[in-house]
């Protein structure tokens, strides 16, 4: 069973073109979820990009940004 962590809800404005907006707004409808939630969840799958991680491990001060990946390899 795994459970349930509270958000860490931050409100950021994102400047996105019509075209992808649009497509947010579309499956955000498909799977009954907001378009944050569809957003938040496309974005997190950043974390099992291995290109992007080896090149974040290899910053300076990358201690923030390691812990949320790790967060996210975690389940």
């Amino acid at each position: 069973m795994h459970f349930l962590k509270p958000k860490k809800s931050q409100p950021y404005t994102l400047n996105l073109s019509t075209d992808v907006y649009m497509l947010l707004e579309h499956y955000s409808k498909y799977c009954k979820m907001s378009i944050d939630e569809v957003a938040e969840h496309m974005l997190t799958q950043l974390t099992k990009d291995n290109d992007f991680v080896e090149h974040i491990s290899k910053k300076r001060d990358n201690k923030k940004v390691m812990q949320v990946i790790d967060y996210y390899n975690r389940g």
